[in-house]
């Protein structure tokens, strides 16, 4: 089956990001997006191996960033970082739409190459983009210099658990690698997709219409969920 869209990390335009935020099925990257990811993890393995000092890999994070992870707490860091993360509390969910238009906007980063991420998790989130609905995001966290709570809140979904008693979107469990979790989180994918439209607020320069005028020059909301590659229509 043709994918909806092929991503490459470099075509991506705010249009195609809201045809995106309405649609669900197979997405897949470009073959030089796939050769990217598996030369910025073998670099991060190098590091690894060599011993070097890598923040919120084998450092903690933020005020604890010169505290060392002792080798036998490395397999599970990964994880426990996002879980802490993701704390839920009392608030309205962010839409579905905008949710997957952050998920859209990070999958793309990812297939810039340069995030050190496995390939196993990039098809595991490929996977979430297909899924009928989205994990559940709170509106009310905070986003900055990075979106870490609400781009942790999307990634349990990833380790196969969810935020609320919903049932987890991917049916097995999944553990994060070395890095892994600071490259999920350590990113504005949700401010980047808030500003390109679907549920949130809309700078002057990127007002795109949530959807496609027909003939008599009416708004169609119909999502264009059709296949493309980097913008461009995708051909056998």
């Amino acid at each position: 089956m043709q994918p909806l869209h092929v991503f490459d990390g470099k075509h991506l335009s705010i249009e195609r990001i809201l045809e995106l935020s309405t649609c669900s099925g197979r997405v897949d990257l470009a073959p030089e997006a796939w050769e990217g990811v598996a030369a910025s993890r073998a670099i991060v393995e190098r590091q690894i191996a060599a011993g070097a000092t890598i923040y919120g890999t084998n450092t903690g994070i933020g005020s604890q960033k010169d505290v060392g992870v002792a080798s036998a707490d490395l397999a599970g860091f990964s994880n426990r970082m996002i879980i802490s993360e993701a704390s839920d509390f009392p608030g309205p969910p962010i839409p579905d739409p905008a949710v997957r238009a952050a998920l859209v906007v990070l999958i793309n980063m990812v297939a810039g190459g340069r995030t050190g991420m496995r390939p196993a998790l990039v098809e595991r989130l490929l996977q979430l983009y297909a899924a009928p609905r989205m994990p559940t995001v709170r509106a009310d966290t905070a986003f900055g210099t990075a979106d870490l709570t609400p781009l942790s809140q999307l990634s349990i979904a990833l380790l196969g658990l969810s935020l609320d008693d919903r049932a987890p979107l991917l049916p097995t469990s999944f553990d994060l690698a070395p890095k892994e979790s600071v490259s999920l989180i350590d990113n504005n994918s949700f401010a980047l997709a808030r500003r390109s439209g679907p549920g949130g607020s809309r700078a002057p320069a990127f007002r795109v219409r949530f959807g496609r005028r027909d003939g008599a020059g009416r708004i169609s909301r119909r999502p264009a969920c059709a296949g493309s590659a980097g913008g461009r229509r995708l051909s056998r």
